[in-house]
């Protein structure tokens, strides 16, 4: 019998532990022991002699030998986990919620509502945003240079008023809303900035530009203060303008101003009413004598702040809004200014004489305030220097451009009837001048003679009064006039 055949019998017959130590000690075996040398090399590499794995006497010990280089804890026969669980999904990143689209809504079952166009309009030279409810611009943008207010390639008889046609007709003003109102149609951007391109001056004349305005006001001190922003262009490169309408408050009862004089009064402070600019005596009352003082209500309280009334004209079947007061930004830029100067000013829509600019400038956020938007958001206020400190805000004089103003307007009149009015007006006004009174009487003379023929009505305007509202042309050397 081989010695492998005796080591067999000895397992089998004696079994156990002591079967393993006669077989191992008393009849040694060379393949045996070969096996085991390399067992202690790679502990996972049995061969067909070596004794079971589960038996706790011959896996413990190479576990347990220092000297036995281990495997990786990771074996090729376990797969490492994943680096990356799919057990917590990450949020969708560009999946929008119902309040970041409202179609997403399902109170907007069919749709969003909307005016079905864009109140963003930019046109050639100005940019501005309509009011599809008033029916006018809420605001109006402009960049007036040099070449454009002085050019001379566009002539505003060839232009004429008319809606937008990107507006639907639900929204917009009409020609024959203004006609007979008793007001004017006002630009926002005027065309006398837009001598540089027909197409230009053309498009101010859309109804989106446009706003009822006074009559006076339109051809007087706005026409002024246009001519005087044009002028700035003759010393710095670049004017922005921007310019809309408003719809102030204003106290209703008199005894609830007469009140609120009373507390300002007590704080030392004036009020500042764009109503009456110029006037101090306007912006503060004191009490006669013979009136008995305000009472203050039980309780210590303070008198109740007067009501205040948001009220204004419509006009023409579309309803449009006749502002209270208008208003105008001014900033200006120029290599050769240490920084940028600005000017906001408020101007009550209605006849404005001999007023000082400066009594009508009003911090900017006062303006946005009223619009519900902010100009110039780009702009840094805090490098910015006041308009009316470094340059003046003077007008043109304003007896001066009285003088001008009459004498144009007299020279061209549109109807007898109007020549009339205007010489009535003039005379109202005190400047009847020799030289006025001959235009009169010569515009007179023609009309009676037929010697001037009717112009198109569908061309001709509200009143004579708006051919004079875009200051094309200014008097000589206006800024060399006193200041208004």
């Amino acid at each position: 019998m081989s010695v492998h055949g005796l080591r067999t019998l000895l397992l089998g017959g004696v079994g156990g532990a002591g079967g393993v130590l006669l077989s191992r000690y008393i009849l040694p075996d060379s393949a045996y022991t070969e096996e085991t040398k390399k067992i202690s090399t790679p502990i996972f590499t049995p061969s067909d002699h070596a004794p079971p794995l589960s038996t706790p006497s011959v896996s413990a010990p190479p576990l347990a030998t220092p000297s036995v280089s281990a495997p990786p804890l990771a074996s090729p026969s376990i797969p490492a986990p994943p680096l990356t669980t799919t057990s917590v999904p990450a949020p969708p990143v560009s999946t929008p919620s119902p309040r970041s689209d409202p179609q997403l809504h399902t109170s907007l079952k069919y749709g969003v509502p909307s005016s079905g166009f864009q109140t963003i309009l930019q046109y050639d030279n100005h940019v501005l945003e309509f009011d599809p409810v008033r029916r006018v611009p809420k605001w109006v943008a402009e960049h007036v240079s040099q070449s454009k207010a002085f050019g001379d390639i566009a002539n505003r008889k060839l232009a004429r008023f008319d809606p937008d046609p990107t507006i639907p007709v639900l929204y917009t003003s009409q020609n024959k809303d203004f006609w007979g109102s008793g007001w004017s149609r006002g630009h926002m951007a005027p065309a006398g900035n837009n001598k540089h391109s027909q197409e230009a001056m053309n498009q101010t004349f859309y109804l989106t530009n446009i706003v009822p305005q006074d009559l006076d006001n339109n051809g007087n001190y706005w026409n002024r203060l246009e001519i005087y922003c044009r002028e700035l262009t003759k010393l710095y490169s670049d004017v922005y303008i921007i310019s809309g309408p408003l719809w102030l408050p204003e106290t209703e009862d008199q005894e609830d101003k007469r009140i609120l004089s009373i507390v300002l009064e007590s704080k030392s402070q004036q009020l500042i009413n764009v109503n009456n600019p110029g006037n101090t005596e306007a912006t503060t009352e004191t009490l006669p004598e013979a009136v008995p003082p305000v009472k203050t209500p039980p309780n210590n309280r303070p008198p109740r702040r007067p009501k205040k009334f948001v009220k204004y004209e419509v006009i023409g079947e579309n309803n449009v809004a006749v502002p209270t007061h208008l208003f105008k930004i001014i900033l200006i830029e120029d290599p050769q200014l240490e920084k940028p100067l600005l000017g906001s000013f408020i101007i009550p829509n209605k006849p404005v004489q001999d007023v000082h600019l400066a009594d009508f400038e009003v911090e900017m956020n006062e303006i946005e305030k009223h619009v519900g938007v902010r100009f110039h958001p780009d702009l840094d206020l805090s490098g910015v220097g006041r308009l009316c400190v470094a340059e003046g805000c003077r007008l043109n004089n304003y007896k001066v451009f009285q003088e001008f103003f009459w004498k144009r307007r007299l020279s061209s009149p549109w109807s007898l009837g109007n020549l009339e009015r205007d010489w009535k007006d003039v005379c109202k006004r005190g400047l009847n001048s020799t030289n006025l009174e001959e235009i009169y009487l010569e515009k007179k003379k023609e009309f009676l003679n037929k010697l001037i023929p009717a112009p198109d009505p569908a061309l001709a305007p509200t009143s004579v009064l708006e051919q004079e509202t875009q200051g094309e042309a200014t008097p000589e050397n206006p800024r060399a006039a006193a200041a208004a």
